[in-house]
């Protein structure tokens, strides 16, 4: 596990405001990219900051934004799933904010692991 990426991505995160799919920038758990190629999501970001912020469309640097992501956090796999694709139980992706998702990031920094309830997601 990557600590120093991972908090280093929670803050890039905390930053952003939170947006729709269909906006330029910003963050939202619903897709990996904004429609227009930017990075919307946490793997999405990950991603961008693994390909050292590329400027256009992401999937235009990389086919497998996921893949970059999990190294770029030195995480498994599985726990990739897990912080990339939220349980049903965590609720509708478009509710979880940018300050939700840097929680998650922290709580992981700190535990190794992925918890969406430490920052105040159902």
């Amino acid at each position: 596990m990557k600590k120093e990426h991972i908090l280093a991505l929670a803050d890039l995160i905390e930053e952003q405001e939170h947006t729709e799919e269909d906006d330029a920038e910003g963050f939202t758990m619903t897709a990996i990219t904004h429609d227009c190629g930017t990075p919307a999501c946490i793997a999405g970001w990950a991603a961008w900051e693994a390909l050292g912020r590329p400027s256009g469309h992401l999937y235009d640097v990389a086919c497998d934004l996921e893949g970059e992501a999990t190294d770029y956090l030195g995480i498994n796999p599985m726990k990739a799933d897990l912080l990339f694709y939220p349980p049903e139980e965590v609720g509708l992706y478009q509710e979880i904010t940018p300050s939700q998702a840097a929680a998650t990031l922290r709580h992981l920094a700190e535990t190794g692991e992925v918890d969406w309830t430490v920052g105040g997601v159902k």
